[in-house]
């Protein structure tokens, strides 16, 4: 062997040498430092590092000059060298590392949350520690892959696979007793010259399709309970589109219920069944109290309507909501619609001429853009003078609905037929003709039935005078300071109610601004109360807020839950 070789492998076993024992030193202190924040059994360290050897310098071998000959001095000679290391040295001066890996093994257990953190703190660890050279990497231990055991059968269960074979064994006797039992008597039968027709029993088996062969039986019931899973989808289907568009319509929900049921068995059907879908969403129906025998007759009945029959009738009412939805209540009949075809102000010379029920029933029936227009025409003594009349309106006899339709068509070259009206959807309609910052004044003080079906249905900003005080302070630590001061600038009489239940710094700003008597543009007056009501719409929505419950007292007409439709 040559002495470059051993001198190679001597320089190998160094450097291995010396990299385990970095390596070790690295693992050991990361892995005292991780176990601080993760169990030790959920993690794995390693290290891996590159070390690259350094050149010595050749020593000078150089003889002594003459000159350099000399007096040594022992004493200079210790303070020169003592610092030096051993002669011997050992393996780390001759080696410089390149770069430093460390990596992190964490069970999947962990969780993806936990997988950054401790990324994260490894490669700032990593980094602090060794700076450019060092890479800190984290890998996922895999684990062996779990294969479920099925349990030894306990006791119980030998004896109900027991059980199972004893009743097929004791079905197959009886079956076998049966066959033997029909051969007997056949037998006996043809013995005694029995008369009877001859059955071909294999022909018969065939046609009734329990033969050998798999006869139509199968695959018509097969086929039947897939056409009922396809029926029993499109009924959940157009179940949950009523559910949806009926919340819409809660103002007018009476009136379609009236048209129904003056169809009869169909309408009786068609209510029972909205009864029954939407039961659950907005609790009891507001069914014309005539009709709510004949009602409650058809909604026992429900259960034993087959799919086919309820999908049909259950397209029949989703369809009649979407109508009333998008078209109103009235889109059977269109009373009024001359209306909105005039000019605005020949509408309102017209109407002016008329009493102001005649105005507020016409009003109802004109369209939304028609309404808007109309309305904006008014004074507010005429605006109040409609709303008044609407708040008491509850029904309208045909004959007086009639009239009024007859004598306005005449102005405009129309005619309507005899119809019978519930008008306790002229009030919503009214209320969204007019800006919001009108509808606070215009309401606060009006009573009736329509008044107390629209305050708890709707949210409106017009009756916090009437709430009880903890449903208040809940709804007032939702809105902000601006808001509540463009409120009171329109309700001063309510300023000593909701000041005391604003949080103290709020208060305090309402109040500085209220003693400075700064005022507010009707646009941002009307931004401020729309915000407001998107509020109070999010707590219905959510739950969190029940209008019916919100209010101090009941209105007289709580109890009456089926309004009375016209005699």
């Amino acid at each position: 062997m040559s002495f470059s070789a051993v001198a190679q492998t001597s320089q190998q076993a160094d450097m291995l040498q010396a990299k385990a024992y970095l390596e070790s030193l690295i693992v050991q202190r990361f892995t005292q430092e991780l176990a601080t924040q993760v169990q030790a059994e959920q993690f794995s360290i390693s290290a891996f590092l590159t070390l690259r050897k350094v050149e010595k310098k050749e020593p000078d071998l150089d003889p002594i000059a003459d000159m350099d000959i000399g007096f040594l001095n022992p004493e200079q000679l210790y303070k020169e060298y003592a610092s030096e290391k051993n002669g011997l040295g050992n393996y780390f001066e001759n080696f410089v590392v390149n770069k430093v890996t460390v990596s992190v093994g964490l069970k999947a257990a962990l969780g993806e949350e936990h997988q950054k953190e401790i990324e994260k703190w490894l490669q700032e660890r990593v980094a602090a520690e060794f700076g450019k050279i060092g890479v800190g990497v984290i890998h996922t231990i895999k684990g062996p892959v779990a294969v479920d055991e099925k349990p030894a059968p306990t006791f119980l269960d030998q004896l109900k696979e027991l059980q199972g074979l004893a009743g097929q064994l004791i079905l197959a006797i009886a079956i076998l007793f049966g066959v033997m039992l029909w051969k007997v008597m056949s037998g006996k039968d043809a013995a005694n010259g029995s008369g009877g027709p001859e059955v071909n029993i294999n022909n018969k088996m065939g046609e009734d399709g329990v033969g050998g062969r798999g006869g139509p039986e199968d695959s018509n019931q097969s086929q039947t309970i897939s056409q009922e899973l396809s029926l029993q989808e499109k009924v959940d289907k157009v179940a949950g589109q009523i559910q949806e568009v009926v919340p819409k319509l809660l103002p007018e929900l009476e009136t379609i219920i009236g048209e129904w049921c003056k169809a009869g068995d169909q309408g009786y059907i068609q209510t029972a069944l909205l009864a029954q879908t939407v039961g659950k969403v907005i609790g009891r129906l507001p069914i014309p109290a005539k009709y709510h025998k004949e009602v409650v007759i058809y909604f026992t009945k429900m259960n034993s309507l087959g799919l086919a029959q309820r999908l049909e009738y259950l397209n029949l009412v989703y369809w009649d909501l979407m109508a009333a939805l998008n078209l109103g209540s009235n889109a059977l009949y269109k009373p009024f619609s001359y209306l909105n075809e005039a000019p605005v102000e020949t509408v309102n010379q017209v109407l002016m001429e008329n009493n102001s029920k005649l105005r507020t029933v016409a009003s109802l029936y004109m369209s939304d853009t028609a309404r808007m227009s109309y309305m904006m025409t008014l004074d507010k003594d005429a605006k109040s003078e409609i709303f008044k009349e609407a708040a008491q309106l509850n029904t309208l006899k045909e004959s007086e609905f009639d009239e009024m339709d007859r004598s306005l068509s005449g102005y405009f070259g129309d005619e309507s037929d005899e119809l019978t009206v519930s008008m306790q959807s002229a009030f919503p309609k009214l209320v969204d003709a007019l800006p919001l910052r009108e509808t606070v004044l215009l309401l606060k003080d009006l009573e009736g039935d329509s008044v107390y079906r629209y305050k708890i249905t709707k949210p409106s900003l017009a009756f916090f005078h009437q709430w009880k005080e903890s449903y208040l302070e809940n709804y007032l630590g939702r809105v902000s300071s601006e808001e509540i001061l463009a409120y009171l600038s329109l309700r001063s009489d309510l300023k000593d109610i909701i000041l005391p239940l604003l949080p103290p710094r709020m208060r305090t700003i309402v109040s500085d601004d209220l003693n400075r008597g700064s005022q507010i543009k009707p646009e941002e007056l009307e931004l401020n109360l729309s915000s407001m009501v998107s509020k109070l719409q999010e707590m219905i929505d959510r739950g969190d807020l029940d209008l019916m419950s919100a209010f101090k007292e009941p209105s007289a007409m709580e109890n009456t839950s089926e309004v009375r439709d016209v005699a």
